[in-house]
């Protein structure tokens, strides 16, 4: 488990080590580090929950045409996996691309923060690890849909909607989070919403109705318990409190990130009453997890809002890191899905 506290070590340090509120990256280090990150989770060997799953799907596509690949699992998985079996990539090629898209938009996402350090630290243990070495179809929906949050956000309509609908391509779940991203907008929101609709709609045409009815199986029509759900949606509900509490002082301008800040917070709320009465654990662990970005936003961003001398904006951001490496550590030690990631192995040192 050590190359884990490696990387979460590695930006915590900075974290800590760095006093100044604001903290972001240069282009060459952003590189390095995307280069490092890719291969850390693309080229992992034998090393996340759905491992199997994930190669029976690739061998299970292996030597179909591109048409019959996408029809297998979700359009954009299976023609990445056809891609990636012409090239005689193996699982492997898959994982690097998924990996390639997570890193990339997690440092992206990061960088635009206060403090990129101390940002990434809090998305290492859930996003980067649990979801993003595990779950590589919705780690790389997620990816795909912060990238096309923040084109939005930068005006770039046209190759914002491509990437949601990319992501939409990788897993269904992520529908979830665009349609509430495009409804929940400030402005024109009958517009948006229209247009979120017609995202949906060609989501479903991408999907086809035998999957919906696959996860129907898998998530609704099963009593499946998502180990650990309600932690990581309580945590979620922390930043979603303090953003709240704070928002006005927050330097996000009125636009589409910041009312998907809002929606994020009050839909975590309610995953959180949901999850213990209803027993899903594992259908509002699944959609919570496209909300998780609120928990690097909000701590990667309170410290000028809370305007805290420098002792106090220490002892914050150090109870902010014990916290999630607390996290780490407790999936690792004591989590019972957490041999599925031990001992880490990649293809490079085989």
């Amino acid at each position: 488990m050590t190359p884990y506290f490696v990387l979460f070590g590695f930006f915590a340090f900075f974290a800590v080590a760095d006093p100044s509120t604001y903290r972001r990256i240069t282009p060459p280090v952003f590189m390095i580090l995307w280069a490092v990150l890719t291969v850390f989770i693309g080229l992992r060997h034998e090393v996340g929950s759905d491992w199997l799953g994930y190669n029976n799907i690739y061998f299970n596509i292996a030597g179909r045409d591109p048409l019959d690949a996408i029809l297998q699992t979700e359009a954009g998985y299976g023609f990445l996996n056809w891609v990636s079996y012409s090239l005689k990539l193996q699982i492997y090629g898959v994982n690097l691309f998924c990996g390639g898209a997570i890193a990339y938009a997690l440092l992206k996402f990061c960088n635009r923060q206060s403090n990129f350090f101390v940002a990434f630290s809090v998305a290492t243990p859930i996003l980067l690890i649990l979801i993003g070495m595990s779950l590589t179809r919705q780690a790389t929906a997620l990816a795909f849909m912060l990238l096309g949050f923040m084109a939005i956000e930068d005006k770039r309509l046209s190759l914002g909607t491509f990437l949601c609908i990319l992501a939409v391509s990788f897993h269904t779940s992520v529908m979830i989070a665009i349609a509430v991203f495009f409804a929940g907008n400030s402005k024109n929101r009958i517009a948006l919403g229209l247009f979120g609709a017609g995202l949906l709609f060609i989501g479903y045409i991408l999907v086809g109705e035998a999957r919906l009815e696959i996860y129907q199986d898998r998530y609704l029509d099963t009593a499946r318990a998502s180990e650990g759900a309600l932690i990581r949606i309580l945590l979620g509900c922390v930043a979603a409190g303090l953003y709240l509490l704070y928002r006005k002082r927050f330097t996000i301008p009125e636009g589409p990130m910041r009312s998907y800040f809002l929606s994020s917070s009050l839909l975590l709320f309610l995953f959180a009453i949901l999850t213990p009465i209803t027993g899903l654990t594992i259908v509002f662990d699944r959609m919570a997890m496209y909300f998780y970005p609120l928990q690097a936003f909000v701590f990667g961003s309170i410290e000028p809002a809370l305007n805290f001398g420098p002792v106090l904006r220490f002892l914050f951001r150090l109870a902010v890191l014990m916290v999630y490496l607390a996290v780490l550590y407790v999936f690792l030690v004591y989590g019972q899905n957490s041999v599925d990631l031990l001992p880490y192995r990649n293809l490079i040192f085989l």
